[in-house]
């Protein structure tokens, strides 16, 4: 019917020309229903679609256009076709640029467009990670927008959160200082982010100055607690309306994760994830005693004031987990802060008792750091990392883990060592561990719970890779320094292939294992 063939061009066409000419015998058919059906107006009015009734009042067939390919746009960003969606935003600005000066309602329409735009042209380029490209003029944009003067009832939150996060991923430090101040809904975002420019402004100096840290610690604190009443409760606002607009002065958590996760500024990333895994390390205070490991960890409080703030530690949490998955997907991040974050992320982790996970991570961050084991420097490596991975590997019942991983501290702990080799169970096959050990009194200790226990099998392997001749005692230093480095990298190879590799290793033959292994280049 033609009915049907108007709903069909409507959904699927993209041409102007083509969707004018629908909504015109759709008019003609008096059939208005039709619209509201495919494009159902909002629920909440916008700026923009209030801007759009008005401009329908006057001039139907154009207001109608207009909304069609702005809801069309929405929807293919929404299924991330982004091409179109800015190919339709596009096509809108056209058909009413030449218009602006007819309707003040085309003028603001226009400008709500334009800002629609460069969201997506602003998120697509942190998408992307690619800020020094200047395509489309986008800094340019980006700036005149930030410097606008903006009314608290047709500012887009959005593009401000995005705008700022775009301006301190490029380091544009300097500017975002200058900026000003022009409504209420975004102070807390400008706020928030000039005290983020003004510890990158300081990033260079020997030390982050303390004013600065506990500026953020008690901005981040403010957001993420619950403020308790005074005693008794009875500290109240006079009216429902003062009370809710001081509940609401404040950036909401959701509001901040946002604007972190658009964040790709190395050093900030940093000094917030640190931020957050000290807080979460003091909430956590009575529940572990594992010292999580931060990079600027010395800078931030040892307490909290809990007569004056309640955090929930869900909160933390959930903010802590989103900003390392951010972590996790950043292209560009150096080396050495990655694995940094990492390992933090790893004693999170360890602190919640999730063992698994935490193994995996220390495992990810040494491999990061010497690119998949090809080098054996790692110098984010000391003594309290490797008794964490051997804290976890114990509660996971690797034994044979634990022991082999004992060689990596500075001097190895013989008593954990022989302690766990004489343990009744083991969860991990050990015959895969022995090319990884190069401590002889490791090795004559595990040849020696073997004999007692009847392996024999098991026993004479391990006294043929006794005999190999890097292990002799006899040779040179240089020699054993060589041999500890091969057999360290083979043992790193192991418990990358038990945590990181595709399904679990307890249920794969060594034959499978050996696979798995020529398919990773480490060389």
């Amino acid at each position: 019917s033609a009915q049907f063939k108007c709903q069909t061009r409507l959904l699927h066409s993209f041409e102007p020309e083509i969707l004018l000419q629908t909504i015109t015998e759709l008019d003609n058919a008096k059939l208005p229903q039709i619209f509201i059906e495919l494009f159902p107006p909002s629920i909440m009015q916008s700026p923009i679609d209030q801007s759009l009734n008005m401009i329908m009042n006057t001039n139907h067939l154009l207001g109608q256009l207009i909304r069609i390919l702005h809801e069309k746009a929405k929807r293919a960003k929404l299924y991330n076709n982004h091409t179109q969606s800015r190919l339709l935003l596009s096509q809108a600005i056209d058909i009413l640029s030449p218009l602006h000066h007819q309707d003040i309602s085309i003028g603001q329409v226009v400008k709500y467009l334009h800002y629609d735009r460069l969201l997506f042209d602003l998120t697509e380029s942190i998408s992307k990670q690619t800020f020094l490209d200047n395509e489309n003029n986008l800094w340019e944009k980006c700036q005149s927008f930030l410097k606008e003067n903006h009314s608290d009832n047709d500012i887009n939150t959005d593009l401000v959160r995005v705008a700022l996060a775009y301006a301190l991923s490029r380091n544009e430090i300097q500017f975002l200082q200058s900026l000003i101040q022009t409504g209420r809904r975004t102070r807390f975002y400008l706020d928030l982010a000039k005290v983020f420019a003004r510890l990158l402004n300081n990033e260079n100096q020997p030390q982050i100055r303390p004013e600065l840290v506990r500026e953020l610690w008690d901005r981040i604190l403010d957001i993420l607690s619950d403020k308790l009443q005074g005693p008794g409760g009875i500290k109240q606002s006079r009216n429902r309306h003062q009370q809710s607009n001081t509940l609401n002065d404040k950036l909401s958590v959701v509001d901040l994760q946002k604007f972190l996760i658009n964040i790709h500024h190395p050093i900030l990333m940093q000094i917030i994830f640190s931020l957050l895994s000290r807080l979460y390390s003091l909430i956590l205070v009575e529940q572990s005693h594992v010292d999580i490991y931060s990079e600027y960890s010395r800078y931030w409080p040892t307490s909290i004031d809990y007569r004056q703030r309640s955090i929930r530690t869900s909160t933390v949490a959930q903010l802590t987990q989103a900003l390392f998955e951010h972590i996790q997907a950043s292209k560009y991040l150096p080396i050495q802060i990655k694995s940094s974050l990492y390992r933090t992320q790893a004693d999170i982790y360890l602190t919640l008792q999730q063992y698994t996970q935490a193994m995996h991570i220390y495992i990810d961050a040494i491999s990061i750091e010497t690119a998949i084991f090809s080098s054996p420097v790692v110098s984010q490596q000391d003594d309290t990392m490797i008794r964490n991975m051997i804290k976890a590997a114990l509660q996971l019942g690797y034994h044979t883990q634990v022991a082999c991983i004992c060689q990596l501290l500075p001097t190895p702990d013989y008593n954990i060592i022989f302690k766990t080799l004489q343990e009744n169970y083991m969860n991990d096959d050990i015959d895969d561990y022995y090319e990884c050990i190069w401590d002889l009194a490791l090795l004559e200790s595990l040849i020696n719970n073997l004999s007692l226990r009847g392996y024999e099998d098991k026993k004479r392997l391990a006294i043929r890779i006794c005999k190999q001749k890097d292990l002799n005692g006899n040779n040179s230093d240089e020699i054993r320094l060589r041999m500890i480095r091969v057999k360290r990298r083979l043992l790193f190879k192991q418990l990358f292939a038990h945590y990181l590799l595709p399904h679990s290793r307890l249920y794969r033959s060594r034959a499978m294992m050996k696979f798995h292994y020529q398919q990773i280049t480490f060389d």
